[in-house]
């Protein structure tokens, strides 16, 4: 089926990652879009069990994602709310990552930097999810998709951009330091439309929405 085809390059890519880590992979029938989210969210919990030792410190946990994401929902513009997610990182330091935002009239970039101590391709794909869970926020945040016009994915050359460039729909560059959305930075302005009524239905599938 075409939702098949479509996800198909994103199936193997994350199959591949636990392959390499010798965690048994989810063989899971997926045709549309909830039955990937699943999947991809299982993945995701399995990498981050299998990696969760490697820099010597826990991930954010769940609740720790919660509240950040609810202090964002506070906020009266994409600017404020990216702001508020900076600060909220800061405080968990270093197992939050260090996002950031450098405006300019021509561009806004956000940028995450996982603070790994090594990088490895399940590691970026891990940060990849990271910087793919920002976007999900921000998009929810002003009920709009983000104007993006380039996503920064690291410091890996991957043989596997097809499946980002799925992912993000926008050009995908790999080799760059940290983890990267470009956008017109008019978009800062846009206003937080969400309520604390829209979170529950969220939530439950962020960051694989």
């Amino acid at each position: 089926s075409v939702q098949r085809a479509t996800f198909a390059p994103l199936v193997q890519l994350l199959q591949r990652e636990l392959d390499g880590l010798g965690v048994a992979s989810p063989q899971p029938q997926i045709d549309n879009l909830a039955q990937f989210t699943g999947f991809y969210l299982q993945v995701v919990q399995l990498l981050e069990a299998q990696l969760a030792g490697a820099d010597e410190r826990q991930p954010m946990s769940r609740a720790e994602v919660e509240l950040m994401c609810r202090s964002a929902l506070s906020a009266q513009t994409l600017a404020e709310a990216i702001g508020l997610c900076e600060r909220f990182c800061a405080m968990l330091y270093p197992r939050a990552g260090r996002p950031g935002l450098h405006i300019d009239p021509a561009r806004a970039v956000f940028s995450l930097d996982s603070l790994r101590a090594q990088t490895t391709t399940a590691t970026s794909l891990l940060d990849i999810t990271g910087l793919f869970a920002f976007q999900q926020l921000f998009q929810w945040l002003v009920g709009a998709e983000l104007p993006l016009r380039q996503v920064g994915i690291g410091a890996i050359a991957r043989d596997d951009v097809m499946a980002f460039l799925k992912l993000f729909r926008a050009p995908v560059l790999a080799g760059g330091k940290h983890y990267t959305l470009e956008f017109d930075p008019q978009a800062l302005a846009l206003p937080v439309v969400r309520t604390q009524a829209d979170f529950a239905a969220f939530f439950e599938v962020f960051p694989c929405g």
